[in-house]
């Protein structure tokens, strides 16, 4: 039984409460990134950052002009523009990302710009979260005229390819291998592939011989179980 003092005692919040773990990740000193050359600058919590980066933990976290000035520039492209730098904010401080409601095709090219994003910036929970993302806008929107009966081959692994266009190649193949991202690309194009004698990306698979060595590495693995 807890004796009187024990129970008016005040309690201690540990090392690994919420408030002592957390909660200065969002105060502190801010850091100012700009997007070049005519891109907006965006001001950003420095230790939650450098804490979930550790690409912005070298750059804000050293002796490099950055860390000196709290501030950096990203050139803006292709797969590090306005829409993919704030999904990224939007994840850092949620955990989570909203894409726009738009075409497939878009989507895949949207969550393909922000998995090259996220290796850049080396966020390897951030590339796990796209995997995720991916594969649910892929299961969303299944082939329905491509699940015939088939003795081998499961019926949840029949998607369609007709929103992948030849450009996502591209940007898959900046991916690293290990990439989840990548391998849940790489999965739905598995069953074309051994469907087709004229396979609709044969030649962006020799263009892009690493594509090329992973996809049979996906087809062994599910032809496996």
């Amino acid at each position: 039984m807890l004796t009187q003092d024990a129970e008016t005692e005040p309690q201690t919040a540990t090392k690994n409460s919420f408030a002592e773990a957390y909660l200065p990740l969002y105060h502190g000193p801010l850091v100012s990134i700009r997007l070049e050359p005519a891109g907006p600058t965006y001001q950003l919590a420095k230790a939650l950052l450098c804490k979930k980066s550790p690409y912005f933990l070298k750059m804000f976290e050293s002796n490099l002009t950055e860390a000196k000035m709290l501030s950096a520039t990203l050139q803006e492209g292709t797969h590090t523009c306005k829409h993919t730098f704030e999904l990224f904010i939007e994840w850092l401080y949620t955990g989570k990302f909203t894409l726009l409601r738009e075409d497939r095709s878009n989507s895949f090219s949207r969550h393909l710009d922000l998995a090259i994003f996220a290796d850049m910036s080396l966020v390897g929970d951030l590339t796990d979260c796209v995997a995720m993302s991916l594969e649910q806008t892929i299961k969303a929107d299944r082939d329905m005229n491509s699940k015939r009966e088939t003795p081998y081959w499961p019926p949840d692994r029949h998607y369609s390819i007709r929103d992948i266009k030849a450009e996502h190649f591209a940007s898959v193949d900046r991916l690293p291998s290990g990439s989840t991202v990548r391998r849940v690309f790489l999965i739905v194009l598995v069953e074309p592939y051994l469907r087709n004698t004229e396979f609709k990306f044969a030649s962006e698979i020799v263009r892009y011989p690493r594509i090329g060595t992973d996809l049979l590495a996906a087809v062994k693995r599910l032809c496996l179980g």
